[in-house]
């Protein structure tokens, strides 16, 4: 692969990961409810579900989903559910909620000491920016039409493995950079102030987007 390879990829990769998405609201949300540390979890989450889609996108898993338009739908219905029951809870903590009640992901109802329970806020943060990637199973059909597309068929396994590798760190350095700042200057102390209504604004675009996934899905089943 030459520079103008690279190039092609990386343009189309900063846009898909810049534009406003269920990623970015889950960063800025984590962030605030958790702190710096809280979106930097929430980020690397993010970048595990990127890897396994990459994964899959590499092992020949999209044609799967092209071929059979019901495989994308069963995933699209399960993924849009996880959205929704996410909405729900981010609805409920900006009418003064806990922040527990975000999803049952803790597993505990009485608080623990406070070293566990920033423990368990960071592993939860990473569970949910995770499970909120994979959570879009259309990332499958990119990472597919990457490696098939915009990659040369000429392209060494070494050269596919340095890109996939690239792609990853650069979301995490996005994200991350995302949840520094959001939580740093003015900035930050303005976000933290607006917590309800950011849970209120992360809940709808959850609950909407997760509606939308839904509706497609069953209507590709």
């Amino acid at each position: 692969m030459g520079p103008g390879d690279y190039a092609a990829v990386f343009g189309v990769w900063l846009v898909a990961i810049a534009a406003p998405g269920p990623d970015v609201v889950l960063v800025l949300r984590e962030t605030v409810r958790g702190g710096r540390a809280g979106g930097v979890a929430a980020a690397s989450g993010i970048a595990i579900g990127i890897v396994v889609w990459i994964a899959l996108a590499m092992a020949g898993a999209h044609a799967l989903v092209e071929a059979d338009p019901r495989v994308l739908g069963a995933l699209q219905v399960a993924g849009g559910s996880y959205l929704v029951v996410l909405g729900l809870g981010a609805l409920r903590a900006s009418r003064g909620g806990s922040t527990e009640q975000l999803v049952a992901l803790a597993g505990h109802e009485s608080a623990p000491p406070q070293a566990a329970a920033r423990r368990a806020r960071l592993r939860r943060s990473f569970v949910l920016g995770a499970a909120t990637n994979l959570s879009n199973p259309k990332a499958l059909i990119f990472f597919g039409t990457v490696f098939t597309v915009l990659i040369p068929a000429s392209a060494s396994t070494a050269d596919r493995v340095l890109l996939s590798v690239l792609l990853v760190a650069s979301e995490a350095v996005w994200f991350s950079g995302l949840a520094l700042v959001a939580s740093s200057g003015r900035l930050g102390t303005r976000l933290s102030a607006s917590a309800a209504r950011l849970d209120l604004l992360a809940g709808g675009a959850f609950v909407l987007l997760g509606t939308l996934a839904i509706a497609a899905g069953v209507a590709g089943l």
